[in-house]
């Protein structure tokens, strides 16, 4: 069940511990590491049930995690604090921060609480990351190739601009439920080598609310609502890297969607663009 584990600081010294093996008993219950300076070392969950691993240590170190089945969760800090990830687990962030490493292999993430953070380009590379209610994936100014599930929670860029060479690229954005694209900085829908993606929008409303533009290049976006509340959504436009980064206009399609501009921001369709009822 929920449980605080306060570690001394010598936990791994003198081979005290050779791995640290939790089983949550029951589902969704957190154990949190506790303690001034924890170190801890390998890490197993067993079992078959999900829980969560969450730190309020000062500091805290782990040589590996290794789950046996289910879905592990991890606060930001404890994620950060782990030195080998297995590249088999489905992960499941909660609580604010920043990644400091990119995650091995190409399972599933869920986002769900708290604003989360790269680091660096492509430390979702090859994942489908889910964005829960309430839950915010912040890409902060660094591209990652992955594909988007907004489940009721916001992607945004607050770092940045990724609007030519530097563009954040995905396989695919999908909606299952209204949801909101945002920030402050410029973004771009993109996939790789200027490839067909889409845009599903699940009979769902996206709302855009970015302070500056958002583009979406070659893309198909079908099946819902599109309201652009603020900024600029720009479809069809892109660069091309090998004409020097020149403006490129690609081709993208609205296919049953309902589009609803709000007073100042804007819509721009670009040549190419087919537009189906």
């Amino acid at each position: 069940d929920n449980t605080i584990l306060t570690l001394p600081e010598n936990i791994a010294s003198g081979n005290q511990i050779a791995t640290l093996k939790v089983e949550f008993v029951k589902e969704g219950s957190t154990l949190t590491f506790a303690g001034t300076t924890a170190s801890v070392p390998a890490i197993q969950v067993i079992g078959v049930k999900s829980g969560r691993l969450a730190t309020t240590a000062t500091a805290l170190t782990a040589t590996e995690l290794a789950v046996e089945s289910g879905v592990v969760g991890l606060d930001v800090a404890t994620l950060n604090a782990i030195a080998s990830l297995s590249d088999s687990v489905t992960y499941t962030l909660y609580g604010d921060g920043t990644l400091n490493k990119a995650l091995p292999g190409t399972t599933p993430v869920t986002i769900a609480s708290g604003t989360v953070k790269p680091s660096a380009a492509n430390q979702f590379f090859g994942r489908t990351v889910t964005i829960n209610p309430g839950a915010t994936l912040d890409v902060n100014g660094f591209a990652q190739a992955c594909t988007v599930t907004l489940a009721g929670g916001t992607l945004t860029n607050t770092g940045a601009a990724l609007s030519d060479q530097s563009a954040w690229q995905t396989y695919g954005i999908t909606l299952t439920a209204d949801s909101t694209i945002g920030g402050t900085a410029d973004m771009r829908s993109l996939n790789t080598n200027w490839a067909a993606h889409t845009i599903a929008l699940g009979s769902r409303t996206l709302t855009l609310d970015n302070a500056s533009k958002l583009y979406w290049t070659n893309a198909s976006i079908e099946n819902g609502a599109i309201q652009v509340a603020r900024g600029t959504l720009d479809i069809g436009y892109g660069w091309d890297k090998d004409t020097g980064w020149t403006k490129k206009e690609a081709e993208a399609t609205l296919r049953n969607v309902t589009l609803t501009v709000a007073e100042g921001a804007k819509l721009t369709l670009n040549r190419g663009m087919t537009i189906e009822g």
